[in-house]
Formats: C-alpha cells, sequence, structure tokens
C-alpha cells in the first residue's frame, strides 16, 4: 500500500508541472473558468474545446469533518475525509487540447455498520448486518485518475476521447468485518459541430462503464458468536443469512464481485437566439450487471438490468449589467433484480458444480435526483479585467431525490416510496483589496418530505410465516428522508494574487461551516443535527 501511495503522489505532482512551465496567462479561479461554458461539464468529452481560457491549473488540498446523528444508515455520525486534488486544461495549439485530473482522499468514520456495500442507492441489491450493536469504525481509501484530449479536424468540427478510472478500498474495523474493492471505468467518446453564423452547435457522444465492487466478510474474533447479515432486497427486507464459509451471498474465504455495466451515449445542442442562449444535453444508457463469479464451480446469485437517463439544461441571458442563469438537471436510474434457484452437486474427486433451475424477480428499484437552480450575477465592469471576480452573486435552488422500489421474498412483498425535497438560497459577495480579494457567501436551506411510504406490505398469495425484515433500519431510513430540517452555512476565501506580466498565480483558503437540524425530536435516528466543517488550501494557475 505504501508503494502505491508513493506512485499516486508522484504522479500527483507530474501531472501540475506541464500546466506551471508553460503557462503564459494566468486565473483567478479554476471552478469559474470551467463552468462558463455548460460544453465543458457536459458528457461529451468535445466540449472541452469551448473553454474560454488557453490554460488553467488547480492543486488543491482539503479537510472535511462532519458531526452529528442527522445521518443515513451508510454515514458516520463522527467522521472525518482529507484529499487531494490537481487539475489541468491545457491548450498546445489551435487544435489540440489536453485535459488531466487526479484525485486522492481518505474518509474514516467511527459507530458505521449497517449498510455493507459503499452506495446503498447504486446496487439493485445490497447487505445489510442483521443487528445495529456491531458497528465500528470504517475506512474508505479512494483514488481518482482522469484524461482527455480534444482535436479540433476544423473551426467547426471537434472530436475528443475521455477516460476515468477510480478505484477504493473500504473496510470495517470490528466482526464482522466487511471488505470490499471499488473499481470504475468509465470511457467516453464525443464529437461537435458548430454552426457556421455562430449561433449554435450540435455534439454527440458514446458511453461505457464498468464497477465492479467485491466484497468479503471476516472474523478474527472468537468462533462461539455467530453474526448474520440480511440480504436486502430493498426497504431492509429479503433473507437473513449466517455470515459463516462459503455457502451464502456473503463469504468469509472468497471476494465475490458486484458487477455493473452501462452502454450509453448522449446528444448535445445548443442555441443562441437574440440575448439567449440555450444549453440540453439528454443521454441515455443500458444497464446490465450481476452478483458472484461466471464460473462452472461459483454461483452466480443473481442477474440485473435497467436503465439510466439524464438531461441537463441551462439557459442564459444579460439584463443591463446582470448576468441571468437557470440551470436544471434530471437523472434517474432502474434495475429490475431477478435471484437464481440453483443446486451445487459435488462428485467425489472432482470440483464443485452448480446447476441452475430459472430465476424469480426479488427487486424492481428506481432511483431519481432532480435539481433546478437559477443564479444572478453582476458583471465585472467592461473596463476591468474581465477575469476578476464579479462584486455579488445571488441563487434560489430546489432538489429532489426519490426512490421506489419493490422487494419480492415469494409469496411476501413491501413497496416503499422515499423522497426528499431541498429549497436553498445563497448569497455571495466579493471583496476586492488591490489586486487581491476577499470572498464571502451565505446559504440557507429548508428539507421537507415528499410522497413518500414507509412501507406496504403484503402477499400475492395465502401463505404461513413472515418475511425477514430489520425495522431498526427501516424505521431509521424513513425518518431521515421524511423528517423536516433547516439548515444554514457560512463561507469565507481569501484569494492572494501573485502578477508577473501576463504570467501568475492565486493562491486561496477557504474555511466554510454547515449546520443542519431536524425541526423536531427523532424518533429513530441517533442525533438531531449535522454540522459539516471544510477547510481548503489551494493554488491557481
Amino acid at each position: 500500500m505504501g508503494s502505491r501511495i508513493l506512485s499516486f503522489i508522484g504522479l500527483f505532482i507530474l501531472s501540475a508541472l506541464p500546466a506551471w512551465s508553460q503557462t503564459e496567462e494566468w486565473k483567478d479561479e479554476y471552478s469559474r473558468f470551467t463552468d462558463l461554458s455548460p460544453w465543458v461539464r457536459s458528457s461529451n468529452p468535445a466540449g472541452i474545446a469551448t473553454l474560454p481560457v488557453g490554460k488553467i491549473s488547480t492543486v488543491r488540498a482539503g479537510l472535511e469533518k462532519k458531526d452529528g446523528g442527522l445521518t443515513d444508515l451508510h454515514e458516520s455520525r463522527d467522521c472525518f475525509r482529507p484529499n487531494l486534488e490537481a487539475a489541468s486544461y491545457i491548450k498546445v495549439s489551435d487544435r489540440i487540447t489536453f485535459y488531466g485530473r487526479m484525485d486522492y482522499s481518505y474518509f474514516k468514520g467511527k459507530d458505521m455498520g449497517g449498510q455493507i456495500l459503499m452506495d446503498p442507492y447504486y446496487n439493485p441489491v445490497n447487505f445489510l448486518e442483521s443487528v445495529d450493536t456491531t458497528t465500528g469504525t470504517k475506512t474508505l481509501e479512494e483514488y481518482a485518475l482522469e484524461g482527455a484530449m480534444v482535436y479540433s479536424l476544423s473551426d467547426r468540427l471537434t472530436l475528443a476521447g475521455k477516460i476515468n478510472f477510480q478505484s477504493a478500498d473500504y473496510a470495517k474495523r470490528k466482526d464482522p468485518r466487511s471488505y470490499s474493492q471499488w473499481m470504475d471505468l468509465d470511457a467516453s467518446f464525443g464529437a461537435r459541430y458548430s454552426l457556421a453564423d455562430g449561433k449554435g452547435a450540435f455534439g454527440i457522444s458514446l458511453n461505457y462503464t464498468k464497477t465492479i465492487e467485491t466484497v468479503a466478510e471476516k472474523l478474527f474474533g472468537t468462533l462461539d458468536r455467530q453474526y448474520y447479515c440480511l440480504v436486502d432486497y430493498g426497504g431492509s427486507f429479503g433473507k437473513v443469512e449466517i455470515i459463516d464459509g462459503d455457502n451464502g451471498y456473503l463469504s468469509v474465504s472468497n471476494e465475490r464481485p458486484m458487477f455493473n455495466q452501462f452502454f450509453g451515449g448522449s446528444a448535445q445542442a445548443e442555441f443562441k437566439v437574440g440575448g439567449v442562449t440555450a444549453f440540453l444535453d439528454l443521454g441515455a444508457a443500458y444497464r446490465n450487471g450481476y452478483f458472484g463469479k461466471k464460473a462452472s464451480g461459483s454461483v452466480r446469485f443473481c442477474d440485473f438490468d435497467g436503465m439510466r437517463y439524464s438531461l441537463d439544461t441551462r439557459v442564459s441571458f444579460k439584463t443591463g449589467k446582470l448576468l441571468n442563469r437557470i440551470d436544471g438537471s434530471w437523472n434517474i436510474m432502474t434495475s429490475l433484480n431477478k435471484e437464481n434457484t440453483y443446486r451445487v452437486s459435488t462428485q467425489p474427486g472432482q470440483n464443485p458444480e452448480i446447476q441452475y433451475f430459472g430465476s424469480q424477480e426479488v427487486g424492481d428499484k428506481t432511483v431519481g435526483r432532480v435539481k433546478a437552480r437559477y443564479t444572478v450575477e453582476r458583471m465585472s465592469d467592461e473596463s476591468a479585467d474581465i477575469f476578476r471576480p464579479s462584486p455579488w452573486a445571488a441563487s434560489l435552488g430546489f432538489e429532489r431525490f426519490g426512490l421506489s422500489q419493490t422487494a419480492t421474498s415469494y409469496p411476501f412483498y413491501r413497496k416503499q416510496r422515499l423522497a426528499q425535497n431541498t429549497l436553498s438560497m445563497l448569497v455571495a459577495k466579493n471583496v476586492m483589496m488591490q489586486s487581491n480579494f476577499l470572498s464571502l457567501s451565505l446559504e440557507a436551506n429548508y428539507s421537507f418530505a415528499g410522497n413518500d411510504l414507509k412501507n406496504e406490505d403484503g402477499q400475492y398469495s395465502s401463505a404461513t410465516g413472515n418475511p425477514r425484515t430489520n425495522d431498526t433500519y427501516l424505521n431509521r431510513n424513513y425518518e431521515y428522508f421524511h423528517a423536516s430540517s433547516v439548515g444554514a452555512g457560512a463561507s469565507v476565501r481569501y484569494t492572494l494574487v501573485k502578477r508577473a506580466g501576463k504570467r501568475g498565480y492565486s493562491l486561496f483558503m477557504d474555511l466554510s461551516d454547515s449546520y443542519r437540524r431536524l425541526t423536531s425530536n427523532p424518533e429513530y435516528l441517533t442525533g438531531k443535527y449535522r454540522n459539516t466543517l471544510i477547510f481548503t488550501i489551494g493554488c491557481n494557475f
């Protein structure tokens, strides 16, 4: 692990050097320029060519500290996360542009249990510790490496390719000790065509994504205690298995992969009419995957498929010295999970052989998120440096997260809907201090439930017995989304600008704090509030 970290840090430093040594012009704010054009952050890598500057880079280090029991099942009431990031956009010629990013973070959280996989809303099936009395410390180490190359065939046609690779190690330090490794490979190819009159542009891109999360359990304590896990088909509903040996979903002797892949594409369009610019990015992808191993002597426990849809929009226009912008996004992901029926046969002197007898539907899940934000920004005077920050900005936002699922353990079923809406308001002010500046911002938000349903249980046919559920996790997860809360936050950033003709750089230090609190006392959650403190230092050049 030590050599891996040293190698990553070495590449991290080298990624910034080309931009530093070749910089001919400097800019104050990295994020400002990468956000000016919606094409740059679209699903089409050819949009990178629309970056309004020739070269811009950032190197930053941060520390995030969270406290409070207002958390979802997979979160910690006491955790911290340091991180490092380096990113660069470089136009090496009129036709060629390169982009690169490297990221490293380390997470450590106390009193964590319940959810075993990294993201409870990504996979069609989850695994939960059967009781909430086995919590312990969890660590998560993440690496990310991203790169893109853009080539302009002409002033109107641009081609590009991008690869994004991520890996992570996730571990619990107390029995039952879950351990998983994450790998994410995303590759995309895109083309962009500009209209001759400059009134718009069109684009198309193809995308392939593959993720693999291998998971295993370890028991290091005394063997006189048995541990169980809930195979969660949805809504803390499914079946209970003992964590022992190699017979169930989770094994103490073998790692088993959760495999997902997406095949898809997207189309983009930009129109400029009068003083209004409209941008649209629409994407869709087919999803399939499985849990287990596709081998004759290993069990493939379930197979699943589904779809992923996305929509991103932006409308911008000027009114006097004000820049108005309306951003919206819609993302939805579906999955249909089918559990395989099988039998393991072992002949004397031969390897185990798996015989499959069909499958049955055990989970139908839809996860979606909608965002909308209106931003108004005071532009700098035309006589001033166009790269100076705006004097002030304000925004209003709305966000909705929703989950709808049906879990089946025939003949029993459970239906569930979770929804949380958030309204937010932000004001920001930049105070110029000669060539340096101080940035201040204040935010307020209010979260409330949508059309949610904790659980609706029933039977497709009469039967004896009861399905296996975990009401502790069910109630806690439902209250997290259902309970209303109010929040406020503040941020202060000081930016020190160093000029040397057209060369230069800016150093910044950022401190922000956000606080969220329930409007009533919790019944199932372990706390009433959540506080997040973030400190960041960095350099833009």
